[in-house]
């Protein structure tokens, strides 16, 4: 299978999950359930599982289940009905559980909707549905969940494959260079932390004062070798744009 053909793939499930969530909340909304086995008898009729059965490399399998996740993210909010927060609970889980990684791939949550679903298993709780509350329990012993500002992190190397940042299209290429510029800036001010950091731990004294010296947070060279991927990045986007500029003054 060709690169091309594997991301038409992708693109395929991707449109054909929102259509199954999509049509599996509608389903769901009409039972007026909150139980487990009522969304389970749904779960298998629509055979979701199947979904993981597409033959992707390791890389866009990994990538393909970050972005089930958000599909189905997408419908979780405070102001949705309990029933309907129950239902993305119980799809985060199963996909969670059915995805064929090891091991599994977290579920990237920001602030917002991990106060969505702990406002939900407060309501569960008071309403005794236990289902959900046992469900959230689950995932959170199992590990299931990680804390991130941003649901997808975009850094040089993501910013170049995602058509919708990197340039793949003359209208963002700009875009990508004003990013990388931004997290060059972000990373000095973590760069200066780190050395002040270095330079209190150099001025302890006292008998802790040597193992406290030995710690180390951040490898040294860690902030030179990530400035040259910036670098690289920023100078193989502007060859590219110097590129397209002098094909489009070729004449046709």
């Amino acid at each position: 299978m060709s690169n091309s053909e594997a991301i038409k793939g992708v693109q395929s499930i991707r449109n054909g999950l929102r259509e199954d969530v999509n049509n599996l909340i509608e389903d769901f909304d009409r039972m007026a359930s909150v139980r487990f086995v009522d969304f389970s008898r749904l779960w298998k009729e629509r055979h979701l599982s199947w979904i993981f059965t597409y033959k992707l490399n390791i890389i866009d399998m990994r990538e393909f289940i970050e972005d089930a996740y958000q599909i189905i993210l997408d419908q979780l909010n405070r102001s949705a009905k309990p029933e309907r927060a129950i239902l993305i609970l119980y799809l985060i889980y199963c996909f969670y559980m059915c995805q064929p990684i090891t091991p599994k791939i977290p579920i990237k949550l920001n602030l917002s909707k991990f106060k969505a679903f702990r406002y939900l298993f407060q309501e569960s709780r008071v309403n005794k549905h236990l289902d959900a509350c046992y469900i959230w329990m689950k995932l959170l012993s199992l590990g299931a969940f990680h804390m991130v500002d941003q649901t997808k992190a975009y850094g040089p190397l993501a910013m170049k494959k995602d058509p919708t940042l990197g340039a793949s299209s003359s209208s963002t290429n700009n875009f990508s260079l004003d990013r990388t510029c931004e997290i060059q800036t972000e990373m000095e001010k973590v760069k200066n932390l780190h050395y002040s950091y270095l330079a209190l731990k150099d001025s302890l004294e006292g008998p802790d004062a040597e193992n406290v010296k030995a710690l180390a947070l951040v490898r040294d060279e860690f902030f030179d070798q990530f400035a040259n991927i910036l670098e690289k990045s920023a100078e193989e986007e502007s060859n590219l744009n110097n590129q397209e500029e002098s094909s489009a003054l070729v004449p046709y």
